[in-house]
Formats: structure tokens, C-alpha cells, sequence
């Protein structure tokens, strides 16, 4: 029973923060509809390519020791460079090492210890798929 009732309350908080959510959109004046359309009373809407971006940023982490921060981050766009960088803690003006994975995309970075970063990337090597379990990208592992 005790359960069922910290469930509903959790539930009931949880509708109630949503009802919070689309008042607050709605008084800003934040509205989604088709792409590029506007609505009867001249609000502009926001259109589907806005939503289809990328993450700017993919990851962020710091070094088991605090000393270091990783960021990985896609920088021009959609289909611009995707970079590692790795900054000291005590001074984030500058990073300390800037990668980039050219011909691949980096799509994971994590420390594995003080002073190692493991990570994945893919490419693109073939226009489709002939089957089950089969990608158009190749992946590889880096450290």
C-alpha cells in the first residue's frame, strides 16, 4: 500500500510538472507547428530542421584525478567538425589538447583513468545496407 501511494504521488507531481511546463510555453509564446509556417495570429513557428540538429555538445567529463575535463563537441553546424578537447581544470581559457578524427566522426569519449581517454568513432563506407545486421558506417575504438 505504501507503495501505491508513493507511486500516485509520484505520478501526480509528475502531471503537475507537465502543466507547469505547457502554461509556461504557452505564456512565452513558444508554439511548434509544420516547418517554416506561421500561425493565424502571426506567431512564427519553429521549423523541423531546428529540431533534426545535432547535439552541440556530446560529452563532458572529468579525469578520475579532477585535474582534466574532456569535451566533445560537433563545432559548424550539422555536419561540421566533431573535436575532442581536453581542458586542466584550473584554467579553462584554453584546452590543453584539441583533437579531431578526420576522416571519422568521434561519436564517444570517456576516461578510463588519469591520463587515458577511450572512445568511438564511425564512417560512412557504403550508400546502403543488403541485410539484416548490416550498417553503412565502420566503426573503430581509439584511446
Amino acid at each position: 500500500m505504501k507503495n501505491l501511494k508513493l507511486s500516485f504521488i509520484a505520478i501526480s507531481l509528475g502531471a503537475l510538472s507537465l502543466g507547469i511546463s505547457s502554461v509556461a510555453l504557452a505564456q512565452s509564446g513558444i508554439v511548434v507547428t509544420g516547418p517554416g509556417t506561421e500561425l493565424g495570429n502571426g506567431t512564427p513557428s519553429v521549423p523541423i530542421s531546428v529540431w533534426s540538429q545535432r547535439d552541440a555538445v556530446s560529452a563532458v567529463e572529468v579525469s578520475p584525478d579532477g585535474k582534466h575535463l574532456l569535451l566533445l563537441k560537433g563545432e559548424g553546424g550539422n555536419m561540421g567538425e566533431n573535436v575532442l578537447e581536453v581542458y586542466d581544470t584550473s584554467d579553462f581559457s584554453k584546452p590543453v589538447k584539441r583533437l579531431n578524427s578526420k576522416p571519422m566522426e568521434m561519436i564517444s569519449a570517456a576516461w578510463v583513468s588519469d591520463n587515458n581517454i577511450f572512445g568511438t568513432a564511425w564512417k560512412v563506407v557504403r550508400k546502403s545496407v543488403t541485410g539484416p545486421e548490416e550498417d553503412v558506417r565502420s566503426y573503430k575504438a581509439f584511446a
